[in-house]
């Protein structure tokens, strides 16, 4: 531990496929938390099983008192998990006070092939997304961003129009107390 009240080291992590350093340190007063990790041919035993043949994580956290801030890059091939095969995917974010930026592109498959792209931006009382991609061989995108907004203690999906070839899918929803999901074909 240092003087000012952080721990400082490494925890290194070494086995089933993974490896790579978590460094500890301090930032003024703050803990701070670097991490670099590689994946090769590994196996999580999680519930269920989640097998990764290649992977990098790099990311970065300073643990403030008024909350975390934190940065990362998380770059997988080959990840399967009860159905889902990931041939490629990659997350980018970064999250502090409260806001942040999260960014994904994904290539795949689970009940259909599916190559999307998503962005979206966090407050503590709104997500705004944006997806476009293609599922079964079918386009698809937000017409415009979707919002999903804080209300008492769980989450409403405003409605959100998902343009296809054939027309549009307009989905609304909410998630706490009870979860429900509402869907409007129209032209499809």
């Amino acid at each position: 531990q240092t003087p000012a009240g952080p721990f400082a080291g490494v925890l290194q992590v070494r086995g089933s496929g993974l490896s790579g350093d978590i460094r500890l340190s301090a930032a003024g007063a703050v803990q701070r938390a670097d991490a670099s990790l590689l994946a090769q041919s590994a196996a999580l035993q999680l519930d269920p099983a989640v097998t990764i043949a290649s992977g990098r994580l790099t990311a970065t956290a300073l643990l403030h008192p008024e909350g975390p801030q934190v940065s990362g890059d998380v770059t997988v091939s080959g990840l399967e998990r009860a159905g889902l095969v990931m041939s490629a995917a990659r997350l980018r974010g970064r999250y502090q006070a409260g806001q942040g930026e999260v960014g994904v592109v994904a290539r795949g498959k689970s009940a259909a092939p599916f190559d999307f792209a998503a962005q979206a931006s966090l407050t503590p009382r709104l997500i705004r997304a944006n997806v476009s991609g293609t599922v079964g061989g079918v386009s698809l995108r937000l017409a415009t961003p979707a919002q999903i907004r804080k209300v008492g203690d769980g989450w409403t999906l405003d409605p959100a129009r998902i343009l296809v070839p054939q027309g549009e899918i307009v989905v609304a929803g909410a998630m706490g107390g009870v979860t429900q999901l509402e869907a409007q074909l129209r032209n499809v």
